[in-house]
């Protein structure tokens, strides 16, 4: 969709998706405090906000896993439990709940990058992977730490600080059982270790 990005799998779906654009006043908006997350819904923010305090409401009977949002949890117990045949990537196999998400990822196959930043031309698959681009060039740091109050750029990036708080450790060395806060930093270099062992 040219008007809010929404992807659609052909073109009557997005002629049905246009009408609601079409002789419509500017909806109202609910904005996140925390970040700039912006929605028409406002049920949409409450689950959004759910995201920034870790609430996780939702739970999969089948397997105990919880889930910020009732769209989350749907997604998750279609593609791990369900029939997710049904949007299958043909590709690399990955299923998904949605058949807009099955095409917005078969864009990483095909190359296509739709999304070109306006200020140093860099293309992305996705809208938001374009959004969070951004911030490199605007300095935004929209997502706070509610525990100090330290600004981050980007969600995850807020999540592995979190756990400086809250002495989360998931990330586990399989040869020793040392934990670590993150999997790309600490625990790499602690791998590195074992290697040399070797």
């Amino acid at each position: 969709c040219p008007v809010c990005n929404w992807v659609v799998v052909s073109s009557p779906a997005l002629d049905d998706h246009m009408k609601r654009h079409r002789g419509r006043t500017a909806p109202v908006l609910y904005r996140c405090p925390l970040c700039p997350y912006e929605t028409d819904k406002p049920v949409a923010l409450i689950g959004h906000q759910r995201t920034h305090v870790g609430e996780k409401p939702f739970e999969c009977r089948a397997c105990g896993e919880a889930f910020a949002r009732s769209a989350d949890l749907r997604a998750h117990q279609e593609t791990a439990h369900g029939d997710g045949e049904a949007h299958k990537c043909d590709v690399c196999g990955k299923a998904f709940a949605r058949p807009e998400a099955l095409l917005s990822h078969q864009r990483v196959h095909m190359g296509e990058k739709p999304y070109r930043c306006s200020v140093c031309g860099m293309d992305f698959t996705r809208a938001e992977h374009l959004r969070s681009h951004h911030r490199t060039h605007t300095g935004e740091k929209p997502f706070r730490c509610a525990t100090c109050g330290k600004a981050f750029a980007h969600p995850g990036t807020l999540s592995i600080h979190q756990r400086i708080h809250t002495r989360e450790r998931p990330y586990e060395c399989g040869a020793c059982g040392k934990a670590f806060a993150e999997s790309s930093g600490a625990l790499l270099v602690h791998q590195r270790v074992h290697a040399r062992e070797r």
